[in-house]
């Protein structure tokens, strides 16, 4: 006669002993976390802020919001480099590079600061409505966001930050011609504003005035700078524009300011091969490989340094 209860309890220790070696195959393989906080200026923590990671090259991008006091925490698919994007209506949006490895999981990111764009109200009414106004612009309608942002400004003219804003309504909207308008009347009342400047700069190109670009984006000055993506996303606009030295000095400071950015490394290896200095390009790549020697990038440095020293 069988025996029922053993049979049943022979199948619970045969599930349990399943359930858990598939839990330990899954955390060896479970995915790669990020988490940190989110401050403004004065060290408050800001909540419901989007931020959006992406993979370069691939098509991997997502997005959370930062929880209770302003922390919040990504799943990553794979290691490698990953860019995560900050927004949050009436603050700069903040960038910032991030390497991903197995021996990092989980990486803190401690602290990611925001900016809060100048020349905009702290009342209630002003938020609530500028909020809804960018939530336009974010959504693509941008009729009814540069109408919103319009009013806006016509009933608080003083929040000069909204000129900006208009600026960036325009551009998205494909209006290059009125959106360089803006933004030069943003830097009328900002001088050092960094993001108008981009804007100016990124719209003379639009228009096809490469050298007023060019003008535009030499006015960030580089030593005052402690952004190492600005400072890269610069330096790719000089490369693009065929602007070597420019982009050097920019792949550099974006270097000094973070150590590990494969990105910059492999784009002034690039650079450097482009100019015929073979030495330099194989020590750059050779640094690239220092910080990230799994990535798929990875293989192609390598490939590529191999190429390289057949010609030197």
């Amino acid at each position: 006669m069988v025996n029922i209860s053993a049979r049943i309890g022979e199948k619970l220790f045969l599930s349990l002993i399943f359930y858990l070696l598939s839990s330990i195959f899954l955390l060896a393989n479970s995915e790669v976390r990020l988490m940190g906080l989110i401050l403004d200026e004065q060290q408050k923590e800001l909540e419901n802020v989007t931020i959006r990671y992406y993979y370069p090259g691939l098509n991997l991008a997502s997005e959370v919001k930062s929880g209770k006091g302003g922390s919040w925490q990504i799943p990553l698919p794979r290691i490698g480099p990953w860019y995560l994007e900050f927004k949050k209506s009436g603050f700069e949006t903040k960038k910032v590079f991030v390497l991903v490895s197995r021996e990092l999981d989980p990486e803190l990111i401690p602290k990611v600061m925001l900016h809060r764009i100048k020349g905009l109200i702290e009342t209630a009414d002003f938020q609530n409505r500028l909020a809804k106004a960018d939530g336009l612009l974010e959504k693509g309608l941008w009729t009814e966001a540069l109408i919103s942002y319009q009013k806006l400004l016509s009933d608080y003219p003083e929040a000069f930050g909204l000129i900006y804003l208009l600026g960036l309504g325009y551009w998205k909207s494909g209006e290059y011609e009125a959106a360089l308008d803006y933004f030069s009347q943003t830097l009328e009342k900002m001088p050092d504003f960094i993001p108008a400047i981009l804007a100016c700069g990124d719209a003379y190109l639009k228009l096809g005035k490469v050298d007023l670009a060019k003008y535009q984006y030499s006015q960030i000055d580089l030593n005052r700078v402690n952004d190492p993506v600005l400072c890269y996303e610069v330096g790719l606009r000089y490369l693009n524009m065929a602007y070597g030295d420019f982009s050097l000095k920019c792949l550099q400071r974006a270097l000094q300011l973070q150590p590990n950015f494969v990105d910059a490394y492999y784009y002034l290896g690039l650079l450097y091969l482009s100019r015929g200095d073979f030495k330099s390009a194989v020590r750059i790549l050779q640094q690239y490989l220092f910080f990230d020697c799994q990535s798929d990038r990875a293989v192609q440095v390598n490939q590529l340094i191999a190429l390289v020293r057949i010609r030197m």
